[in-house]
């Protein structure tokens, strides 16, 4: 057999041997809903009610940690309220 046929069959029969790369499923993730009672509070004390800048500064941050902890259109409330941690709020209940 010449080298060029023992190259023919070789390049035939290798495509067989290689394994495709399979893509993985993301791991599923918990949603939880966030409780009814939560509030966002800043961290510096700085009320939002008050200031239209901080209320849509705080819109805009929430909208953020939301997209950031949602999976499969699900969110992860533990996931959105580090994301908001690390926005500086705090997570208080509201009362009543």
């Amino acid at each position: 057999m010449t080298r060029f046929a023992a190259l023919v069959i070789l390049t035939a029969l290798l495509p067989g041997c290689v394994s495709t790369p399979t893509t993985r499923a993301p791991a599923p993730v918990a949603s939880v809903a966030p409780p009814d009672n939560i509030l966002w509070a800043r961290k510096d004390g700085r009320r939002m009610a008050t200031d239209p800048e901080l209320y849509q500064q705080g819109t805009i941050d929430k909208e953020y940690c939301a997209q950031e902890a949602s999976v499969s259109g699900q969110l992860d409330f533990p996931a959105f309220a580090k994301c908001m941690d690390r926005s500086g709020y705090v997570q208080m209940k509201a009362q009543g």
